[in-house]
C-alpha cells in the first residue's frame, strides 16, 4: 500500500490532532502524578535516572567542579566553559558541603536560585512554543506548550538539573526566528544558536538551516558570537585558555567511558535496537562489537542521507526533523534528555496542521500519522507496560525511517542528490 494513502478530515476537525496530542500528554502527566501518590516507590519512579537516587546530580556536580574557578582539573568536566560560568553564580551563594557535591541542594540559597533558573527557562520555553501558532495565545497553543514542559522527557531533564534545558530554550528561539523579518528577533535567534552550541556543542548542526537559506551574513555573525562565547569564559577560570586542551581530553575520556551506557539508554539507533530485542531476550542481552560497528556505520549512512535531504525539503519542519535526527543518532554518546531537541520539530509539525485548516479538507498521510504517534511516545509520562515498550527509543527509529522517506522523496522531486547550496530556496515553507 502506498505510504501516501490519506485520511480526509473536515475543516472543523483540522485541529483535532493538536487537541488530541496535548490531551493525551497532560492526561498521562496527571495519571503519573496519581500513580506516584498512590505508590511513591513504585513503577512511576522509573521515569527518572536511578529512580531519583542522584537527584539534581548534573547540576550539583557542575557546581562542585566550578566552585574553585578551576573546573577542568576534574576529569568529568566535559562542558564548554559557558555552562560553568552560569553555574558559578550558584556556587557563589553556597559553601562546599561536607557530605559531597550531592548535598548542594540542602543549601537554601543554592536551591532557591536553581529552582528559579529552571522555572524561568521553562516559562520562556512555554511562552515561545505557545506563541508560534497562527491564532497566537489560543487555548490549544497554551496547552500544547504546557504539554512540552510537563512531558516525560522534560521531567527527566528537570530531575537531572541538566544544562540541556537552557540549551533547548536557546535552540527553540533560534529555529523559530532565524528567518524572521524582524531584525531584533533574527539577531536574538543567531545569538541563541551560539549559546546552544556553547552549552552542548551538537546544536551546531542547526547552522545548516542558514546555509540552506544562503544567509552568509548570518552565518558569519553566528561564527563570531560562538567564538566569543567559547573563548572569553576561559579567561574567567584559573587555567585560562590552556584549559582548552584539558577540555578536549575530558570530552574524549567522557565519550569513551559512556559508550556502553549510551548503547542501552541513549538516543541512537542501536539503543532502539537494544530496547526492542531486550523485550524478547531480557535485559542481559549483550551487544557484540560487530553489531555495534554495524549500527555505527548505519547511523553514519543514514545521517548523510538526512543531511543531503535537508537541502531539498520545502517544508521547515521536515528540515528541522532531519537535522535533529542527525543530532540524536550520529554521536557515539547521546543521553536520553537530548530527545528534547525534538521540541521545535514537534511545534512546527502541529503548526503545519493549523495552517492546513484554511483548506476545505486536510489530507493526513500515513507518514504524518506515524509522526504524530511517535511524538506521543516521546513525550508520554505515565509508566506502564505499553509505554515501556512504545518508548522514545522506538519513536526515534520510526522518525528516522520517516526522515529517510522524506529525503528520498525530495531527491526524486529535485532530480539530484547532492545539495546545490547556491540555488537553495530561501522561502522554505513552515
Amino acid at each position: 500500500m502506498d505510504l501516501l494513502n490519506t485520511i480526509k478530515l473536515t475543516e472543523k476537525n483540522s485541529t483535532f490532532f493538536i487537541k488530541l496530542f496535548w490531551v493525551i500528554i497532560l492526561f498521562s502527566f496527571v495519571a503519573w502524578l496519581l500513580g506516584l501518590f498512590m505508590n511513591p516507590q513504585g513503577h512511576q519512579l522509573d521515569l527518572f535516572f536511578l529512580r531519583m537516587k542522584d537527584f539534581w546530580g548534573d547540576a550539583t556536580v557542575v557546581t562542585h567542579f566550578v566552585c574553585e574557578r578551576n573546573p577542568y582539573q576534574h576529569l568529568g568536566s566535559n562542558y564548554p566553559p559557558l555552562p560553568y560560568l552560569i553555574y558559578y553564580m550558584f556556587a557563589c551563594v553556597s559553601s562546599t558541603p561536607e557530605g559531597g557535591y550531592s548535598e548542594y541542594y540542602y543549601q537554601p540559597a543554592w536551591t532557591m536560585l536553581f529552582v528559579l533558573f529552571l522555572f524561568v527557562n521553562l516559562g520562556l520555553l512555554w511562552y515561545i512554543c505557545a506563541k508560534q501558532f497562527q491564532k497566537g495565545f489560543s487555548f490549544d497553543s497554551m496547552m500544547i506548550g504546557l504539554a512540552m514542559c510537563l512531558s516525560g522527557s522534560m521531567l527527566f531533564a528537570f530531575e537531572r538539573g541538566n544544562a540541556i534545558i537552557p540549551a533547548i530554550l536557546a535552540i527553540t528561539i533560534y529555529i523559530f526566528y532565524y528567518d524572521s523579518e524582524c531584525n531584533w528577533k533574527k539577531e536574538l535567534a543567531l545569538f541563541c544558536l551560539a549559546i546552544a552550541f556553547n552549552i552542548k556543542l551538537t546544536p551546531a548542526i542547526f547552522g545548516v538551516l542558514l546555509i540552506c537559506s544562503r544567509d552568509w551574513e548570518s552565518i558569519f555573525k553566528v561564527f563570531v558570537y560562538s567564538i566569543l562565547l567559547f573563548f572569553l569564559p576561559f579567561l574567567f577560570f584559573e587555567g585560562g585558555i590552556h584549559d582548552l586542551f584539558r577540555l578536549i581530553q575530558n570530552i574524549n575520556s567522557f565519550a569513551s567511558s559512556h559508550v556502553g551506557y549510551s548503547i542501552i539508554n541513549g538516543t541512537g539507533l542501536i539503543a532502539g535496537y537494544y530496547q526492542f530485542v531486550a523485550l524478547f531476550f531480557g535485559n542481559d542481552l549483550e551487544i557484540s562489537v560487530k553489531t555495534y560497528l554495524l549500527f555505527r556505520c548505519l547511523s553514519g549512512e543514514v545521517s548523510l542521507m538526512l543531511f543531503l535531504g535537508t537541502f531539498h525539503q520545502n517544508e521547515k519542519w521536515k528540515q528541522v526533523l532531519n537535522l535533529t535526527l542527525i543530532l540524536l543518532i550520529l554521536p557515539s554518546v547521546s543521553h536520553e534528555y537530548n530527545i528534547l531537541f525534538l521540541i521545535p520539530t514537534t511545534i512546527l509539525f502541529f503548526k503545519s496542521f493549523e495552517e492546513h485548516s484554511k483548506w476545505k479538507h486536510l489530507q493526513l498521510s500515513i507518514d504524518e500519522t506515524l509522526t504524530f504517534f511517535s511524538f506521543i511516545m516521546i513525550y508520554f509520562v505515565y509508566r506502564c507496560p505499553v509505554s515501556d515498550f512504545l518508548n522514545q527509543h522506538i519513536a526515534v527509529m520510526i522518525l528516522t525511517m520517516i526522515g529517510v522517506y522524506y529525503s528520498v522523496k525530495a531527491f526524486k522531486n529535485s532530480h539530484h542528490i547532492l545539495p546545490i547550496i547556491f540555488s537553495c530556496d530561501r522561502n522554505t515553507k513552515t
